[in-house]
């Protein structure tokens, strides 16, 4: 499924990789593929991947993945800024999306306590990263991404086997 810029969703939506949701209010949809678009297009990282934060979750970390997306879940319906994904079927990771380091950090620490307080969390940390992973190839270690910079090759040669587009 494609989602167009500026286009509403529904609250919960799988695609063959993924199971989406949240609304997130505030979070443009279609964005993954803007971005995606400007990364191939210019060999640049452009102010969507710049902005975007995404809290990680791992199957690994937690007692109870499935009960880690429940919670997920229900707080998007409380909170309607907030979206994510986890990966279907593997079952090895959920994604919290943030489009300002404030808005991460926010997420990050709340979610953290919550599930230590429900006894779902085994580390003692949730790790966050910028971006998509594959955009490191040509764009460097996404630490240091600055919209504007960075050179590659055709990431789209590079992209198209994976999901990257159905986000």
């Amino acid at each position: 499924m494609k989602i167009e810029s500026g286009q509403r969703r529904e609250f919960r939506y799988d695609t063959p990789n993924w199971s989406h949701f949240g609304f997130g209010e505030g979070w443009e949809f279609g964005r993954c593929n803007r971005c995606l678009d400007h990364v191939s297009s210019t060999k640049t990282a452009g102010p969507d991947a710049v902005n975007c934060w995404k809290v990680l979750v791992f199957a690994d970390a937690v007692t109870n993945f499935d009960e880690v997306t429940r919670y997920l879940v229900e707080r998007a319906e409380e909170e309607k800024e907030i979206v994510g994904k986890w990966q279907r079927g593997r079952g090895v990771l959920a994604v919290v999306y943030a489009t300002s380091e404030i808005r991460r950090d926010e997420l990050k620490t709340s979610i953290y306590h919550d599930l230590k307080k429900r006894g779902l969390l085994k580390k003692s940390f949730l790790p966050y990263r910028r971006g998509c992973r594959q955009f490191e190839r040509y764009l460097g270690p996404w630490r240091s991404w600055e919209a504007g910079k960075g050179v590659g090759p055709s990431l789209q040669d590079s992209l198209e086997a994976s999901d990257m587009s159905e986000e």
